[in-house]
């Protein structure tokens, strides 16, 4: 009943997320200063989809009480991009497992500050590694780039990616 209950939210909320203005987007860039990444994450409105799945895999704990993580965090309009019934299907409990897998391939298990991430490789909580591919124009980690960088919180820092990375395709 629960994971019908937060896939009737996200449905309710995806659309929502196709209307955020430029002011909403500046308003994300002051970075926070306390709390840790699991709240800092909910207080962001362009992040509730990511949000909501760290709940579904029961990571909110974890993440609230371990790090320090540089978590790479989809944007709302990232989720857009998987098609219609992809997150309803990641949120059916046969597929646990899988969203479980997805959530971990978007947390490094280091605090790294944008200004400190080079070209090359970091392993990832899932245990896959991820391709970065930095210069100073922009920073890719695998075909994700960085859109609002370090969004700080007391065990880590919250980088916002156009896309949402899969561990069987990066």
């Amino acid at each position: 009943m629960k994971i019908l209950f937060i896939a009737a939210a996200l449905i309710a909320v995806a659309p929502l997320s196709l209307v955020t203005s430029d002011a909403q987007q500046r308003s994300h860039e002051a970075p926070a200063k306390s709390g840790n990444v699991a709240s800092v994450i909910a207080g962001q409105s362009d992040l509730t989809v990511f949000s909501t799945l760290i709940d579904a895999a029961g990571m909110r704990k974890q993440l609230s009480d371990g790090g320090p993580y540089t978590i790479l965090a989809p944007t709302d309009d990232a989720f857009q991009l998987l098609g219609e019934g992809a997150l309803e299907k990641l949120l059916m409990p046969e597929n646990r497992e899988k969203l479980l897998a997805m959530i971990r391939y978007h947390i490094i298990p280091v605090r790294m500050e944008a200004s400190a991430i080079r070209t090359g490789e970091m392993k990832t909580l899932q245990g896959s590694k991820v391709a970065i591919d930095a210069d100073s124009s922009a920073i890719w980690i695998g075909r994700a780039e960085i859109m609002r960088p370090d969004v700080r919180a007391g065990n880590g820092v919250i980088h916002a990616i156009n896309m949402v990375l899969e561990p069987d395709v990066e």
